[in-house]
């Protein structure tokens, strides 16, 4: 009897070994950012998309879905979505702002934890086909690829407002009412 609960705990563990590799890969992105290393952190920022499409999969394949699987992904994305490209944007843009560019970084953050949260409690309530306010992971795609063509372009140097402005226009998307379309296979 042992030997099955112990293999099915090992069930329930294996998609959140995905979870924790998305928010390790976070805090690293967050590490090569504050060392000045963009383009590495921008990648890390991906590496971790892939990890938490994984995540959810993973456990509907293994039929392993958990409260506590739905809730460490979101915390872990609040890392490698929200603090990870925030800081990404700051050290490569936002500190030439000062508190301007300080606000809107801890104003993406808080935007998406507030996406989050809602995300959350409108799970089994909502479309399933739609997605209400664009999705964290989204955002901090497009935060991380600006970033990369704003290290890879030098015709971006100079116009870095309008990155600024960009950083405030998708914190408010996160939490708008504006509807997407979820591409999400159960």
């Amino acid at each position: 009897m042992t030997n099955n609960s112990n293999k099915l705990q090992l069930i329930y563990i294996f998609p959140n070994l995905f979870t924790a590799a998305s928010a390790f890969l976070g805090v690293i992105s967050i590490l090569a950012s504050a060392n000045g290393h963009f383009e590495k952190a921008a990648i890390y920022i991906l590496l971790s998309l892939i990890f938490d499409g994984l995540d959810g999969r993973v456990a509907r394949l293994t039929n392993a879905t958990s409260k506590f699987g739905a809730e460490f992904d979101s915390l872990a994305d609040i890392v490698a979505f929200g603090v990870a490209p925030a800081m990404l944007f700051y050290f490569s843009v936002g500190h030439m702002y000062g508190k301007v560019g300080s606000l809107l970084c801890a104003m993406y953050v808080v935007f998406g934890a507030i996406r989050l949260a809602r995300f959350n409690i409108m799970i089994g309530v909502s479309e399933p086909s739609v997605f209400i306010g664009v999705p964290i992971p989204t955002a901090a795609v497009v935060l991380a690829m600006w970033i990369l063509f704003y290290g890879e372009y030098s015709m971006l140097k100079g116009i870095e407002w309008v990155l600024l402005v960009g950083i405030g226009l998708l914190s408010f998307l996160m939490v708008s009412n504006i509807r997407y379309p979820s591409f999400k296979k159960n």
